[in-house]
């Protein structure tokens, strides 16, 4: 009675098969389906679960007598006919020899979004993914963490988008073996979000026509009053730039000026953009996260973050991702005039949009910081004035810079296409932002 009172019996039912004995030392419906008949829980016929229940009674029964227990489930079922020669398929079972010979499990390419997709236990899904670039992230990945384990790295992932549809072609939500929590999908588990909010919050005071991209902002220690005391953010490096134009401010993600930025704004607004622009993890209000939310403190997920740059590189328009081929969304813009332009420095009325990148890559590895690069369009300009060469056709999401079809040193240390490092995980049946 009192577990009732903390789970639902659907929880309290779970946790029982996930923790009852079963024959000899196996604990949990999935070793004992593993070890007993060589597959997952959910692949169990009609004679094998019979089989696994007549287990639970007695767990070290006698072989006889689990086949005269099944053989009573199944008649109950109106399945007396699958009793003809359980005796010997039990006795197989019981011995272990199904589960020594089932071939070994292959290799999967997507488990995580996988287990998102296959709700119906038979039924076959298709799915957005390229396999060629799933397999290619996934190489990818895994070559980008044995480079950094010596750092601590201890897992990424990587979500690939096409940003015309919204549709998902790449899901990597762990580095597989390589993660000592391989199970977490590393897509839609959430975490703090860091300066890669950075490129939202200028675009909204571009918008609103708070700053432009040549204002300056004084880049110099910074004390402000909150009601829990006092905040003194300070940047990744322990020196200070000075006035430096927006522009230069977010190029080197430096703290200090975003949170200066973000005093102008208000929190509270730069929190309803962030929830427009399909950040739904962030429950509270902005009073809430204070001005630390310049700075990500909020958890989202790599699933929404992506989709959010995604949205940045159709012109402030946004559409739910999807992980099956279909039509797609009408996009619904995320303010009037949309983010179209933001990165020019030029009005909205003048800017004219460019065609949307068709690729949307992410790279987020965990357990390590550094200093995130800055986020654009293809119109952004070097601090020193210099015009760049438009980006062919990519968008970085954690760094948000333009991407050339080369070698990516600060990504991979190889001549790795941006396309193949992104990331993913499932958390929830229907992690938002996914249609």
């Amino acid at each position: 009675m009192r577990l009732e009172g903390f789970w639902t019996k659907q929880q309290i039912a779970e946790a029982y098969l996930n923790l009852v004995s079963f024959r000899g030392e196996l604990q949990g419906v999935g070793a004992m389906s593993r070890q007993l008949f060589g597959k997952w829980p959910y692949g169990l016929d009609e004679r094998e679960s019979a089989l696994a229940s007549a287990l639970l009674r007695s767990p070290n029964a006698a072989p006889a007598l689990v086949v005269k227990r099944a053989c009573m489930l199944l008649k109950e079922m109106n399945r007396a006919s699958e009793c003809t020669g359980l005796g010997s398929f039990a006795a197989q079972a019981l011995s272990g020899a199904l589960g020594a010979a089932a071939p070994a499990t292959g290799e999967q390419l997507a488990p995580h979004l996988a287990r998102q997709l296959l709700t119906e236990a038979g039924k076959a899904v298709r799915s957005s993914l390229d396999a060629d670039l799933q397999g290619f992230a996934r190489d990818a990945l895994r070559r980008h963490l044995s480079a950094l384990h010596r750092q601590n790295v201890e897992d990424g992932a990587v979500l690939v988008l096409d940003n015309d549809s919204g549709e998902i072609l790449a899901w990597v939500g762990s580095s597989g073996d390589l993660s000592g929590a391989a199970e977490v999908d590393g897509v839609t588990a959430l975490r703090q979000a860091g300066s890669t909010l950075k490129p939202f919050l200028y675009a909204q005071a571009f918008e609103q026509r708070s700053l432009t991209p040549a204002s300056l902002i004084e880049d110099a220690p910074l004390t402000l009053d909150t009601g829990n005391g006092l905040y003194a953010p300070q940047n990744y490096e322990p020196n200070y730039k000075g006035w430096v134009s927006a522009r230069v401010a977010l190029a080197g993600s430096l703290n200090v000026p975003a949170v200066r930025t973000l005093v102008r704004l208000g929190p509270n607004q730069f929190h309803q953009r962030l929830k427009q622009g399909g950040f739904a993890s962030l429950k509270q209000d902005g009073d809430w996260y204070g001005y630390s939310l310049a700075l990500g403190s909020a958890d989202v997920s790599l699933l929404m973050l992506a989709n959010a740059y995604r949205m940045l590189a159709n012109g402030g328009r946004w559409t739910p991702l999807r992980a099956t081929p279909g039509k797609a969304s009408s996009p619904r813009p995320v303010a009037a005039k949309g983010c179209a332009g933001v990165f020019d420095g030029l009005p909205p009325a003048a800017a004219t949009r460019r065609p949307a990148p068709f690729w949307s890559a992410t790279f987020w590895p965990t357990a390590t910081r550094g200093p995130p690069h800055s986020a654009s369009n293809p119109g952004w300009r070097h601090p020193t004035g210099r015009p760049q060469k438009p980006a062919p056709a990519r968008t970085c999401a954690t760094t948000g810079v333009p991407a050339t079809r080369g070698a990516i040193p600060w990504l991979s240390g190889s001549a790795t296409p941006v396309a193949a490092q992104c990331t993913m995980s499932p958390e929830s049946p229907a992690p938002p932002g996914l249609a």
